[in-house]
């Protein structure tokens, strides 16, 4: 699991849907009894619903938050629908920090006014790779793949990083209002604005 910058180019067949490749074999090399954090404006892809679906069978914990607003926009065979029933079963018999689900959010997640537009994942090991932390500009769908220009940067091998994103992932999990928070480790600033 590499880590650096992908750019989908919808004009050039060879780097269509390059972003959705490189989540698809991040996801496919994590094991089972490891997590997977995702947050994501809008989910809505039967490709990448089948490999997160996948892994929550093979024993990876598998959270997803996204906004409740696209969520209901899809109908009965939309993602967040699928999602949502595949990823409930099997759940009994693991203690519940590592339960598999996907959760809507109002407004930003972390404020009250605006629109959640975050875009990223947080993965505690792919292969022989640990604390993988991805974020860039397209959402979990077929056209973000396919017809827009967008980014996915990675970062791995660094706890502290990690740690920090898992943080704010578990208060937009929340879905109340949090303050702004920055934090730098290993060369890396990150920014989350009060609202998300």
């Amino acid at each position: 699991m590499a880590p650096g910058i992908v750019f989908n180019h919808p004009f050039r067949k060879k780097n269509r849907a390059r972003i959705q490749r490189k989540i698809i074999n991040t996801v496919r090399n994590v094991p089972a009894g490891e997590t997977i954090r995702l947050a994501t404006w809008n989910f809505d892809s039967p490709r990448l619903e089948k490999v997160f679906v996948n892994a929550h069978r093979r024993g990876v914990s598998v959270q997803i938050v996204m906004s409740r607003g696209l969520a209901r926009t899809q109908g009965a065979g939309g993602s967040y629908r699928i999602l949502r029933s595949a990823l409930a079963a099997g759940n009994a018999d693991r203690p519940s920090s590592m339960r598999s689900w996907i959760r809507t959010c109002r407004s930003t997640c972390r404020g009250g006014g605006g629109a959640m537009h975050f875009k990223f994942m947080l993965v505690s090991r792919s292969g022989a790779t640990s604390w993988v932390v991805s974020q860039g500009s397209g959402n979990f769908t077929g056209a973000a793949a396919v017809q827009q220009f967008n980014d996915w940067t990675t970062v791995t091998e660094n706890k502290a990083l990690w740690d920090g994103w898992t943080a704010i992932w578990n208060e937009a999990v929340k879905d109340r209002d949090f303050p702004a928070a920055r934090f730098s480790t290993g060369g890396v600033t990150s920014v989350f604005a009060a609202q998300g």
